[in-house]
């Protein structure tokens, strides 16, 4: 402002020209004639900084999109992605503007919460998982989602999700994580759905047990369903973090506060699923879940047929203790398997290899009348092998 004044000064005042003040001060002679200009329009005034914004702005955000985006924010609590296409689908052709803008427009509006963003420590480690599946029904991931109190009472939500469309399959709010009401639930999916290639889960109750192979009741019931059955390492969720990312939405969205009333957390967990597979966007997807996700064409079979285990293999059936008897040795297998067949198939000297229809349960080596358990992966190798 000082050089302004001195350059006014210097033309009015001292009856300089321009060329001799504009040389005096080092700016060019435009310049030097912008300010007297201004001068001369506006006084003294006229020599501040005018705003450098445009005088309009054809692809500015209009007033009707600024609040339909704003009522979507409010109502939803989504983020600036799910919230454009909520807004396009609200606004059908109307032109949206992008993430980046939208994200401002919340942030202006304070619909942000402010909070350092947490980064885990093994970003860059290799973790084992799941992988990608290619198709709808290749795998399905089932979980409980903890417990959640509920009035007096808790409640254990049972969460089953294609791993593929991430279409939420069912989600059944229990009073127990007891196998029978996990069981009903299941029968109820797979007559909905048809069954799955395999399901994956993580190693607690109902789905896996102490005993060989880790088999519990239910997963003897899927094994019979011609079902392959896989689980995370233990104590590792991130074997499994898009089931884990699946609770994390349920909780935010159910359980904070949950509902006073168990049929109430039922009605709320509903329109949680509806909400999950027919609204909201799954950005790797580009679309909803509902709207990818194709019916099994496998049935669900009352009473599945009896597992050939081959010529070659000793049938035997499991007693009450969940034991088989092998010549004058008791082989414990599993509970679980009660009743059923299993097959037991001579690899070496003394040396049964243990199946429940196409699954290797364990290698059992023979001392006499006591009975040492290997695991599949640390079977030896025998002698037939070494030839």
């Amino acid at each position: 402002m000082d050089e302004r004044r001195r350059l006014i000064e210097l033309v009015l005042d001292e009856r300089l020209s321009v060329t001799t003040a504009s040389h005096a001060l080092g700016v060019s002679r435009k310049t030097a004639h912008k300010w007297l200009s201004r001068h001369r329009e506006h006084g003294l005034a006229g020599l501040t900084d005018q705003s450098r914004a445009p005088r309009s702005q054809p692809h500015a955000m209009s007033d009707a999109i600024r609040e339909t985006l704003l009522s979507l924010r409010r109502k939803h609590g989504d983020g600036p992605h799910q919230i454009l296409f909520l807004a396009a689908r609200a606004l059908p052709g109307v032109r949206l503007p992008c993430v980046s803008t939208v994200a401002e427009l919340f942030r202006r509006e304070g619909l942000v919460a402010s909070g350092r963003r947490w980064r885990s420590p093994s970003l860059h480690r290799t973790r084992a998982g799941l992988g990608e599946s290619r198709r709808p029904n290749e795998v399905w991931t089932a979980d409980h989602k903890g417990r959640i109190r509920v009035g007096r009472r808790y409640a254990y939500p049972l969460t089953v999700m294609d791993h593929w469309s991430r279409l939420v399959l069912g989600i059944d709010v229990h009073e127990s994580t007891g196998t029978e009401e996990s069981k009903r639930s299941f029968l109820r999916i797979f007559r909905d759905f048809g069954l799955p290639d395999r399901i994956h889960t993580d190693n607690g109750t109902p789905f896996a047990s102490p005993g060989l192979g880790g088999l519990s009741r239910l997963s003897v019931w899927w094994m019979k369903q011609d079902i392959e059955v896989t689980r995370s390492r233990p104590s590792s969720p991130q074997d499994n973090a898009r089931h884990e990312r699946l609770h994390r939405t349920l909780k935010e969205r159910t359980a904070r506060p949950p509902a006073e009333t168990l049929c109430a957390q039922r009605r709320r967990t509903r329109d949680f699923v509806r909400w999950m597979n027919e609204e909201r966007l799954h950005r790797s997807l580009g679309c909803t879940p509902a709207e990818v996700y194709a019916r099994s064409a496998r049935e669900y079979v009352e009473r599945p047929r009896e597992w050939e285990y081959g010529a070659h293999a000793e049938v035997r059936l499991v007693r009450s203790n969940g034991s088989v008897k092998l010549g004058g040795a008791y082989i414990s297998v599993a509970r679980a398997l009660y009743g059923e067949r299993v097959g037991l198939e001579e690899i070496g000297e003394d040396l049964w290899r243990i199946l429940f229809r196409r699954t290797v349960l364990g290698v059992a080596k023979l001392r006499g009348d006591r009975v040492e358990m290997l695991a599949p992966e640390t079977e030896p190798e025998s002698e037939d092998d070494d030839a």
